[in-house]
């Protein structure tokens, strides 16, 4: 594959190893700095310009062993999931281009399906499924398929409320007011609004991790104030 002929202003290639084959893999990376953001929305999703898609890009793929996990965790595969894993990562058919060309929504969708497929058989923490769950309903919104959406939402939520149950935080880069916000807000765009309500009345007490974050905290009044609002307005629409 023609490395030159692959990279543009705002992407660029460069090789990984697969932690379970060893074999090389060719991998689009996005040059953050230099792409444009349209917006973010609440749960983190950010809309770029110049019909830039970065999610699509987010599950890396073997093409030599069917290996496949998000990028931000692809190249840490504990033992205990190697083990698991062994022998049980076929089923989807894909070429050496597979982590660089990712036009093809249905190929986006399969990549996404796979990696769940194998973050369950593997037995990965519940925060990596709750980050593959929430990306995949990045990419239905992206293609306008709110009814995925919505489903890949829920999933994204039941993941993170039992990383938050069981798992020590921070997880990565997510802090305890990080994840608490995020349940709260995943809870409001599910329709789960006593949910919603706990978590963000919870996040509010948080007054140290608040002043820590002022960006995040700023975040929490608003979607809490948002969550009120829609509340109220689904009580009217369905009384």
């Amino acid at each position: 594959m023609d490395k030159q002929a692959k990279e543009t202003k705002y992407t660029y290639l460069t090789t990984i190893a697969c932690p379970l084959c060893e074999n090389e893999l060719l991998v689009k990376r996005f040059r953050q700095v230099r792409m444009r953001v349209l917006r973010w929305d609440p749960d983190h999703h950010v809309w770029y310009a110049n019909d830039l898609h970065p999610v699509r890009y987010f599950v890396t793929v073997c093409c030599w062993c069917g290996y496949a996990a998000g990028n931000n965790r692809f190249s840490d595969l504990p033992a205990a999931e190697k083990a698991r894993l062994k022998g049980r990562t076929g089923g989807l058919q894909v070429t050496e281009a597979v982590n660089v060309e990712r036009d093809d929504p249905e190929l986006v969708a399969q990549c996404f399906g796979h990696a769940i497929r194998l973050g369950l058989i593997a037995k990965v923490p519940a925060s990596v499924l709750g980050s593959l769950y929430l990306r995949t309903a990045w990419f239905c919104r992206e293609e306008g398929d709110q009814a995925q959406e919505l489903d890949f939402l829920r999933l994204a939520y039941q993941s993170y409320e039992r990383a938050y149950q069981e798992e020590d935080l921070p997880i990565g880069p997510m802090t305890r007011l990080g994840l608490i916000y995020l349940l709260g807000e995943l809870a409001r765009q599910i329709r789960e609004f006593e949910k919603s309500s706990r978590w963000f009345n919870m996040a509010v007490r948080l007054k140290e991790d608040l002043i820590a974050e002022p960006a995040l905290a700023k975040l929490v009044h608003e979607q809490y104030q948002q969550m009120r609002d829609d509340y109220k307005k689904y009580q009217e629409e369905n009384h």
